[in-house]
């Protein structure tokens, strides 16, 4: 099977399992990030997701942060998503943390910006 065909059949299985639920063609980023971020498989452009990630969590999100902390994003997104259901806020601080951990993380994964070599 081609690559493309692969690719297609995976996402069409995927989005099966949704029913009439095509959380996909959402607009509003919560929703998204909600279903997205417990689907192993992207069912939404990753710019899209990547946008809607930024708005959820209140910081930039690169897409080195996609590459490489992606399973830090997940918890992030559950935990900032649990706070909003219980209608609170994480703080400033909390999410300059998280980005501070992030680029840690790339810098002891070996990636440093070119601004810094």
């Amino acid at each position: 099977m081609a690559t493309k065909e692969y690719f297609e059949n995976n996402l069409t299985q995927a989005r099966a399992k949704y029913g009439e639920n095509k959380w996909w063609l959402s607009k509003d980023p919560a929703e998204l990030v909600r279903y997205q971020v417990e689907e192993p498989i992207l069912l939404t452009p990753l710019e899209q997701y990547q946008s809607a990630l930024t708005k959820v969590l209140g910081r930039d999100i690169w897409d080195i942060d996609m590459l490489t902390s992606y399973s830090r994003l997940q918890q992030e997104a559950r935990s900032v998503l649990e706070l909003k259901a219980k209608g609170e806020e994480r703080s400033e601080k909390d999410k300059m943390n998280a980005a501070a951990t992030t680029f840690g993380d790339f810098l002891s994964k070996g990636y440093v910006p070119q601004s810094f070599r």
